[in-house]
């Protein structure tokens, strides 16, 4: 099928499908409704009415904001803390949370990495109040110090063993096991990040592997290999530095400038040790300006490189983050004119890059407050819109390895059962939901694979943003 072919395909996907958002998911829980009964806005109106006295009135965000959870005058989706304030309010169930998590948000479970989660995931099982968990999520964080140590030789399985093993004690134990254990809060899911790491490891593999065969046909244009062979002191030369210096070499005449061009260029690409996240993106993403920097669609969304950076650091960026909260909490309860800690001072200077010696408690406070809002928005969690475009091409390269790239033998059902298994595979790992065809995300990468040929993100996006 040609490209053209996929497009209409793509599209006619939107035009045929209906995909589960949250709107629908919270329209559903507080509405009696007909399975696949078509939602009108009288009956969102209904919904948000019987959830707004459910909860008290309580206004967990603006009426404009939470009317549009309903679909009603916009669409937005809740994020988790206002999750976690509708379960206190409507005294959900732990499972119940998880539903609201999972299937409405369609992201991952209790995080319970993040000391607020396994806070909140208490309060829930132990039928608090949330002014009750932040409370105790304010004790707890007043046990935080600049210098602490982060840990990571406990997993999420671990962590929820030990929670489970504690989780009716009485809050003060509860918190002391948690203060005993502040170490281990990391803030995000290593499992997840693992595997994001990974799959962007194996990407570049194959991104140098068919780079490596390009640059071979190229450099089989030259007399390279003899030029190699006559100069033995080379040989240990790693392999760009050797063609680097032959293109510098007097064979100006049998090279062309522009097959030379070429050349360093697949050969700075194939063994360059710098960073390669930029190659990485490119083969899946777009550049994040311009035409594919916004979203039309509510879960296939383009990746930046800065964001691509941002879930890459994700654990330098939480380290920093808990530092200057206990930066935070620590002058927050000295007076203002007093001479700023050592232990402050060094961490300024690291966030900075210069000294602050002559500032007081006052100003390095309102510097990290202001530091701390701006970089909220880096502190991110790998989510599943991150980690399944990078399965789905590892899966179609592993496929096409199978096959030993001879499309003539491809198979629709059996390529697309590759990508389907080593995605639930990752999802399950990372306590997230398996693929589902009714979310939009899930539906437009198994849409991917055709009878007669296999589409990447990159693909998709260029069908759904580039009109």
């Amino acid at each position: 099928m040609e490209k053209c072919g996929f497009s209409q395909a793509l599209l006619q996907l939107y035009e045929e499908n209906h995909f589960m958002k949250f709107d629908e998911f919270i329209v559903r829980r507080f509405l009696e409704i007909t399975e696949g009964e078509p939602l009108t806005d009288r009956m969102r109106k209904t919904a948000y009415q019987n959830f707004y006295n459910s909860i008290g009135k309580v206004e967990i965000a603006s009426p404009v904001t939470m009317h549009r959870w309903f679909g009603l005058s916009g669409y937005a989706k809740p994020n988790r803390i206002h999750i976690f304030q509708m379960a206190f309010c409507l005294k959900l169930s732990r499972q119940q949370t998880e539903e609201y998590l999972l299937t409405g948000l369609n992201e991952n479970s209790f995080q319970i990495n993040d000391y607020h989660e396994m806070i909140y995931l208490y309060g829930i099982e132990n039928a608090m109040t949330f002014e009750q968990c932040q409370h105790m999520i304010d004790l707890f964080e007043k046990n935080l110090t600049t210098d602490m140590e982060i840990s990571y030789t406990r997993n999420t399985k671990q962590m929820m063993q030990q929670y489970e093993q504690r989780k009716s004690l009485p809050v003060n134990e509860f918190l002391l096991f948690m203060i005993d254990n502040i170490m281990y809060f990391k803030g995000y899911s290593n499992t997840a990040l693992a595997y994001l790491m990974e799959y962007r490891k194996q990407v570049l593999i194959y991104i140098r592997r068919e780079v490596g065969e390009r640059l071979e046909e190229l450099l089989n244009e030259t007399d390279y290999r003899k030029w190699k062979r006559k100069h033995m002191f080379s040989r240990k030369k790693d392999s760009y530095d050797l063609i680097r210096k032959y293109l510098k070499s007097n064979h100006k005449t049998t090279v062309s400038e522009m097959l030379a061009d070429n050349i360093l260029e697949l050969a700075k690409m194939a063994y360059s040790k710098l960073d390669n996240s930029s190659l990485v993106h490119d083969e899946l993403f777009f550049d994040g300006g311009g035409l594919y920097s916004k979203s039309k669609h509510s879960e296939v969304r383009n990746m930046t490189m800065k964001h691509m950076s941002d879930l890459l650091r994700v654990a330098e960026q939480k380290e920093q983050a808990v530092r200057i909260l206990a930066a935070i909490r620590m002058l927050e309860n000295v007076n203002e004119d007093t001479a700023c800690p050592p232990e402050v001072l060094e961490l300024l200077e690291q966030l900075t890059g210069e000294g602050k010696d002559g500032w007081n408690c006052g100003e390095v406070l309102i510097w990290l407050k202001h530091y701390k809002k701006e970089h909220k928005r880096r502190e991110l969690v790998v989510q599943r819109r991150d980690l399944l475009p990078f399965v789905l091409y590892v899966a179609q390269q592993r496929y096409l390895e199978q096959i030993n790239g001879d499309m003539e033998v491809y198979e629709q059902e059996v390529a697309r059962r590759m990508f389907q298994q080593a995605a639930d595979d990752v999802l399950t790992a990372c306590n997230m939901q398996p693929l589902q065809e009714n979310r939009e995300l899930d539906a437009v990468l198994l849409a991917c694979f055709r009878e007669d040929e296999m589409y990447g993100y990159q693909d998709v996006l260029e069908v759904l943003y580039g009109g």
